[in-house]
């Protein structure tokens, strides 16, 4: 079998590229290394999160993992045989459930196998990552378009800085696609719609934080439909907007001590306004649609906002799949990347 091998280097460098090279090379049968592995950052090499995700798909595929350690700049990954049953991660710190997720999804998007997962720690909700919200009601819409199921349970909500989620996701292709999938501009007849969700563990309830993070959204959005919540957690907060529009889009912010719950809204709202507008799929979807994009039929097509993380994913699908996704110009910060 020929070896995939793969520099971590190319653009932003980070953990993406990772978590688009290691699904697809396993989903083709074939041994993948990656060098270089975040090699910008200021802890460059391995996170736990990353490791996790590794591992998790070396359980998967029943394979070999070579430099599977925190702070590992190369590994590499030699898959065996795919095996259906269920896994389960434990994570000691905040580490993002919601990252590892991303290796799954764009593993059956390329192999079209199950992977079901039960978890015991981690984050939920932590930074640099999307939310549990966001996968849930963003990320799974679009990958649904590709005959892509998520199956979703959270039981326990993990804030960073100290994580101890519970729950169990499972990610299945129900269907095969006979014609191309173009994600485009949706008809909604003017009615725009926002849902935030803001989210607190019942020890902030005295301090209404939920309610003080949408107070804080809605001097800038004041016609939305909001959620509160408190759960049983550690202490955190998040609050997520879900707007509804000619794509649907989302963003999130976390709360941080030392930081008005009101400023966490405002934060978020800010955010939003320089995005929710722009005709393409948001900022972070933008990036996880590429792998299921590749495996479509030809002819399949999605605007995307062009990102370091972008450019470091096509060029990481390209390289390995022969040219698969061409790219169209549309402005100076949105393509049109389709199927060939």
């Amino acid at each position: 079998m020929d070896e995939f091998i793969i520099d971590g280097n190319q653009y932003e460098g980070g953990g993406s590229i990772l978590r688009v090279a290691v699904p697809i090379a396993v989903a083709l049968g074939r041994p993948v290394t990656v060098y270089n592995i975040r090699k910008k950052r200021n802890k460059p090499g391995l996170r736990l999160q990353h490791l996790l995700g590794l591992k998790l798909m070396q359980d998967v595929v029943q394979g070999e993992l070579e430099g599977g350690d925190i702070g590992s700049e190369k590994i590499t990954l030699i898959p065996r045989e795919y095996k259906e049953k269920e896994h389960e991660l434990s994570i000691p710190t905040a580490g993002a459930i919601t990252l590892v997720m991303q290796l799954v999804q764009n593993y059956v998007s390329a192999s079209g196998n199950s992977v079901s997962c039960r978890f015991i720690g981690g984050g939920t909700h932590t930074a640099f990552s999307p939310t549990w919200e966001e996968i849930k009601y963003v990320t799974a819409f679009y990958f649904r378009r590709f005959g892509i199921e998520f199956e979703m349970n959270c039981n326990r909500v993990g804030f960073f800085p100290k994580g101890g989620a519970r729950g169990f996701f499972r990610i299945q292709k129900s269907h095969g696609q006979a014609s191309p999938v173009v994600i485009e501009e949706e008809e909604h007849n003017g009615n725009e719609k926002i849902e935030i969700i803001s989210i607190s563990s019942h020890k902030l309830k005295n301090a209404k934080v939920a309610e003080r993070q949408i107070k804080g959204f809605k001097k800038f959005f004041p016609d939305t439909i909001d959620h509160v919540k408190y759960v049983n957690s550690d202490p955190g907060s998040a609050i997520i907007a879900i707007f509804q529009g000619k794509y649907k889009k989302g963003y999130s912010s976390l709360g941080e001590r030392g930081i008005r719950a009101e400023e966490v809204g405002k934060s978020l709202a800010k955010r939003m306004q320089g995005d929710y507008r722009n005709n393409a799929l948001d900022m972070f979807v933008s990036d996880q649609i590429l792998v299921p994009l590749a495996f479509s039929p030809k002819g399949s097509k999605a605007r995307v906002i062009l990102t370091d993380h972008v450019r470091a994913n096509l060029s990481v699908i390209n390289d390995m799949l022969d040219e698969r996704l061409a790219v169209k110009e549309i402005t100076s910060t949105i393509v049109e990347v389709e199927r060939i």
